[in-house]
This record gives C-alpha cells, sequence and structure tokens, in this order.
C-alpha cells in the first residue's frame, strides 16, 4: 500500500476536528424521541455489520448505572426462561419509571460491583442470580459518546483527509456515537443510555466538582470526584459525616488525601493526636504518621500583624517531611517552604535561613 501522508491543510483541522469530538463526550443532551427512533436503526445495522441478527429487543434506560443493573437483570431473565417474573421490557420500562430506586443506591466502582441492590433484585424477582449478572456486564459494554476517540480518529480521515475508503459498515457506529451514551450488546437485546444532564471536569479535564456530583444523570444516579479521584458521596453530600477514624481506616491513598483536604489538614492534625515533632522560635513542628502513606508534616507558625482585635493568627503550613534529608526542626521546616520558581529550596541549610525582618 501507498503510504499516506497528512497535508499542512489536514494538520490545521486536527485540532478543532477533536475540539468537535471532545464537545460530543461532554454532551448532556438528552435523547429526543428521534433519536432514539435512529438509534433502533442504526443498532439493528451495526449488528448486520457483523452478520448476526438483530436483537429481539432494543431499549432505552436513563444512565450507565440502570444500563448496567437492566443488562445484569437481563441476562438473569433470560437464563430463567419461562420462570422469570417479569419480561426484558416490563423490567427495563419499570427501571426507567421508577427513578428514586436508583437514586437511592450508594455505588463504589459501580461498573463493577453495584452494591446495596438486593431488594431491587427482589423486586424483580432476578435475586442472587441477577446480582451476579450485573458484575459480568460491564463486559458487554460497547461504544457511546463517551467512547469518541475511536470515532475522531476514523472520522478525521474519512470526512477531513477523505481516504478512499469503504465506511458503510463504520456508519451506524459513528451514527450511534453521536447520537447516544453507552450500550451494552447481547444476541438477544441492546439496551442503551442517555447521556447525563451534569458533567464537570477540572482544567486539566479530570472528573472534579467540589460542591456536587460531577456527573448527575436524569433518574437521579450520580457520581462524585475530586481532581480525577473517584469518592464516596457524603463526603460532597455530608461531610460533617466525615471523622478521623473514616480518614485513618481509608486504605485508598487517593481517597484518604481528598478526605484529608475536606476534613481540613490543621483540623485533622490537631484532632487526630498527631505528634509535635519540635517547637521554637519558628514554629511547631507536627507530624502525623499515615499507613501505607508519607507521614503528614505541618508547621504551625504565627502571623506577624496582628488582627484588628490585636491578637495575633496562627497558620499551618504543609511541609515536605523528606526535606534537608527528614525535617526535625520547626526552623528547618519553615526554611524548607523557600522555593525558586522550578521548585527547588532556596536555602541548602536551614541554619541559613533568618529573619531579621517580618511584614
Amino acid at each position: 500500500m501507498k503510504k499516506y501522508s497528512l497535508t499542512e491543510d489536514h494538520r490545521s483541522q486536527l485540532k478543532p476536528w477533536a475540539d468537535k469530538w471532545i464537545a460530543n463526550t461532554m454532551s448532556t443532551k438528552t435523547m429526543s424521541a428521534d433519536d432514539k427512533l435512529d438509534c433502533r436503526e442504526f443498532v439493528k445495522q451495526l449488528y448486520d455489520a457483523a452478520n448476526l441478527p438483530a436483537p429481539k429487543h432494543i431499549l432505552f434506560v436513563k444512565s450507565p448505572i440502570a444500563l448496567t443493573i437492566a443488562t445484569g437483570f437481563s441476562l438473569a431473565i433470560i437464563e430463567m426462561g419461562k420462570s422469570a417474573k417479569v419480561t426484558i421490557p416490563e423490567m427495563v420500562n419499570q427501571l426507567n419509571e421508577d427513578s428514586t430506586c436508583l437514586s437511592s443506591l450508594s455505588f463504589s466502582k459501580w461498573y463493577v460491583s453495584p452494591y446495596n441492590i438486593k431488594k431491587l433484585a427482589n423486586r424483580f424477582g432476578v435475586g442472587e442470580l441477577g446480582m451476579k449478572r450485573i458484575k459480568d456486564s460491564h463486559l458487554m459494554w460497547n461504544g457511546g459518546n463517551q467512547w469518541s476517540s475511536l470515532a475522531t480518529c476514523i472520522t478525521f480521515f474519512r470526512y477531513v483527509a477523505k481516504l478512499k475508503l469503504d465506511y458503510s459498515k463504520w456508519n451506524c457506529y459513528e451514527k450511534l456515537t453521536e447520537l447516544s451514551g453507552p450500550r451494552t450488546m447481547h444476541e438477544e437485546f441492546c439496551i442503551i443510555s442517555d447521556r447525563p444532564e451534569v458533567l464537570t471536569v477540572n482544567n486539566r479535564n479530570q472528573p472534579h466538582n467540589e460542591t456536587g456530583p460531577f456527573c448527575k444523570w436524569r433518574d437521579g444516579s450520580s457520581l462524585y470526584s475530586v481532581n480525577g479521584v473517584r469518592i464516596p458521596s457524603y463526603l460532597i453530600e455530608n461531610p460533617k459525616e466525615l471523622t478521623v477514624n473514616k480518614i485513618e481506616n481509608e486504605s485508598n491513598l487517593e481517597i484518604r488525601r481528598v478526605m484529608i483536604d475536606i476534613y481540613g489538614r490543621e483540623k485533622f492534625i490537631l484532632d487526630s493526636n498527631s505528634k509535635i515533632v519540635h517547637s521554637d522560635d519558628f514554629g511547631v513542628l507536627y507530624r502525623k504518621e499515615l499507613t501505607n502513606d508519607e507521614p503528614l508534616m505541618m508547621v504551625k507558625v504565627v502571623n506577624s500583624t496582628p488582627e484588628p482585635d490585636g491578637s495575633f493568627k496562627d497558620y499551618f503550613i504543609r511541609v515536605d517531611p523528606n526535606a534537608y534529608g527528614g525535617l526535625k526542626t520547626a526552623h528547618a521546616a519553615v526554611a524548607s517552604t523557600w522555593r525558586k520558581p522550578d521548585g527547588s529550596m532556596i536555602f541548602e541549610n536551614p541554619e541559613d535561613y533568618s529573619c531579621d525582618v517580618e511584614t
């Protein structure tokens, strides 16, 4: 085959094309009735492209969490055969009608192991079998707007570079990526999720929201994250439930660090019986040991400028426990906070730091 190279005109369109598909990934537009009709047709074409008959049921749910549950329960209903209490469409319709059954659930890595849904499984008569099949449902996921990376690449060469290829079997996948959220595919059913109604990220495009769910769907199901770290909902919705004991017993280091930030590092240092390592005229150095993580060390300093009432306010500054080969004095801790633009310390030795005048 002849080697292909992008032209300068093609290269100038790379970022706009990427931005277009990023917008598709971040879309919070709900699916319309026409979108669903189109999706049904494109799903049939997708199965046909794989030389498979169309599934008996093409159904829609409001969220990926509902998708996970509906897929697991559908697998159980198929296995149970005539003994099943409900049909797959009946079960999906009830999930869509009763949004409270999803908004009240708690999930941890919901795509693998949702919990607190035994009552829901019993309601549909799928019991333990339905619970087991939910854990397998993520293996059946395919496509959707948040899997836009593949579509970004192929459509660039289809519409911008205009490679002379046969896209007839690809077209249905592309359209489904534009029209819907993720789907699960089985020989007897295809279930498709809607897009979320809320989706927020930080400036690094990590899932992030410090005041609510970073991702919320129209059935009330939600996910929470701070700077890319998935966290339990109560840390945002009910932070008063957070205790020192919960922080110390959290085995996930990333979640524990977020917990400490939400609780407040200063408050955590004072409430958790941290050790006072050293005290001098420069401040008070605290050290809190953390399981399987480096210790949290903070130095308490006093603001040299008095408050309006004449008092002097204390400030806690987090310091690197490994500075100067291991911080042992408050003097060294304060010296270590003086940094160059590249992050390196200004003072090679803590003794070099002295404060003649405070402002």
